[in-house]
């Protein structure tokens, strides 16, 4: 049996190291530096690459910015495309340049769509091109991209659109009263919904959120961000309307509204809205 007084002794030799290496934060650690030092460190877009065995992700060193490739068995990474060199395309198709990669989306293990701006691009890296999908309007919130790839829907004010091709964009609601609020997340945020605007598998149809938020008192809050501060009113959500509209999306066809029944009360809270992956099916739970 071993010394308890050794093992004690030992104890106290390992608090004392431990308690040495402590570094003391100053008020620049806390205040000014926080999000540089006392961030977590991570590993940005981490993904895998579609039908292979590798992932990708974004690393910064110094200046530059690169997308670094590494197999499940590999040790060493294989830089994939620069910065730089992506800014360099951009150039000289006239298109402005990134200050940081914006979020990839890998359509193949050498293209990627992304986002310049309120354009949707494509970029083939084993080719070296760049291709300009569809853009949107400059002041879209809530872009939402169709399974193909193709189509872009997104809200504006309170209204949402469809953007089809690079010519075409179709407007799906038309609500001119701001309390009625169409393709954006409900009930802040709850039970997991990040957005209000849903793609059925096969990109022809889209499912959107519709609020009506007529009948809930408008909550003030202070917005200390201005000097002098100034109030902000915005719609607490304690009791409002969901309806849960269907629309086919057609490059042919003008759209058509096509309202989901969803009974009595007219005050349910509809989540976990999915798409069935075979048929034109929408699910979900009240």
């Amino acid at each position: 049996m071993r010394n308890p007084i050794s093992i004690l002794i030992l104890i106290l030799f390992i608090s004392i190291q431990i308690f040495a290496q402590e570094k003391l934060l100053t008020v620049e650690d806390v205040v000014i530096n926080a999000y540089t030092k006392l961030s977590v460190q991570n590993l940005q877009q981490l993904s895998w690459l579609p039908s292979s065995d590798s992932y990708v992700y974004v690393d910064k060193s110094g200046n530059s910015s690169s997308i670094l490739k590494f197999g499940i068995k590999s040790q060493n990474a294989d830089s994939l495309l620069t910065l730089d060199e992506l800014n360099s395309h951009l150039e000289k198709m006239n298109f402005k340049k990134l200050n940081s990669f914006t979020q990839l989306n890998w359509q193949t293990q050498t293209s990627f769509y992304f986002w310049n701006g309120n354009i949707r691009l494509l970029y083939d890296i084993k080719y070296k091109n760049l291709t300009k999908l569809n853009s949107v309007d400059e002041e879209a919130d809530n872009k939402t991209i169709s399974p193909n790839s193709k189509y872009a829907a997104y809200t504006k004010s309170n209204n949402l659109f469809v953007n089809l091709d690079n010519a075409k964009t179709d407007q799906i609601s038309f609500d001119t009263d701001t309390n009625i609020v169409n393709g954006q997340s409900v009930h802040r945020n709850e039970f997991g919904i990040e957005g209000g605007i849903f793609w059925s598998p096969n990109s022809n149809f889209i499912a959107y959120y519709r609020m009506d938020q007529t009948m809930v008192t408008d909550y003030p809050l202070v917005d200390i961000n201005n000097i002098p501060a100034s109030l902000k009113n915005i719609k607490y959500p304690m009791a409002v309307k969901i309806v849960i509209m269907s629309q086919l999306v057609s490059m042919r066809l003008k759209p058509e509204d096509s309202l989901v029944e969803t009974g009595e009360p007219l005050d349910q809270y509809f989540t976990c809205l999915t798409w069935s992956p075979t048929k034109n099916t929408l699910r979900c739970a009240s």
